[in-house]
């Protein structure tokens, strides 16, 4: 049975705030990546019936605001989104292990968080994928839509295929 894993890197942040890292919130360009991806996300999963059934996303504030926008446009009922301190910069393997333990029961599942932990995770599951933005596979604001034809449990590297890569500023030509 086919599950889609979505990587969805938080948009661009203030680092010109004096904030703790973890306190950073997005810039006037990372709201805007934000709604166009939600715009772009909340089309695509309604037209393609591919909408996650549970989202994983940092306890930061600006994975929280980057999530906030779609979460309102997919009313994502209560118990869909979960906050998990552990997924705050978290490590490719950190983010392997958390992917392991989804419940066999979903399908689709969404995972909004940071790099380098994200691309990385990328990387191990589809090996063979594209670089773009100058070496990187995920920048800010890029959704990953990867196709894993295993139990959640069973994932292991390379057992994963990218169906779709998508950037805020390509959604112009899509």
């Amino acid at each position: 049975m086919s599950r889609t894993l979505m990587l969805y890197r938080h948009a661009r942040s203030d680092w010109g705030q004096a904030a703790l890292d973890h306190e950073r919130r997005l810039d006037a360009r990372g709201r805007r990546d934000a709604r166009s991806m939600a715009v772009f996300m909340s089309a695509c999963f309604a037209r393609e019936h591919c909408q996650p059934e549970q989202i994983l996303c940092s306890t930061a504030s600006r994975t929280r605001q980057t999530l906030a926008v779609l979460a309102d446009m997919l009313a994502c009922p209560p118990g869909q989104i979960l906050f998990e301190d552990s997924l705050y910069l978290a490590g490719c393997e950190q983010l392997l292990q958390r992917v392991r333990r989804l419940e066999p029961g979903l399908q689709r599942v969404m995972l909004v968080g940071h790099n380098e932990g994200l691309q990385q995770l990328l990387e191990l599951l589809c090996p063979d994928a594209p670089c773009k933005a100058g070496g990187r596979l995920l920048a800010t604001a890029n959704l990953a839509m990867i196709r894993l034809d295993a139990d959640w449990h069973r994932i292991q590297p390379a057992s994963g295929s990218l169906e779709r890569l998508v950037r805020p500023e390509e959604l112009g030509s899509l």
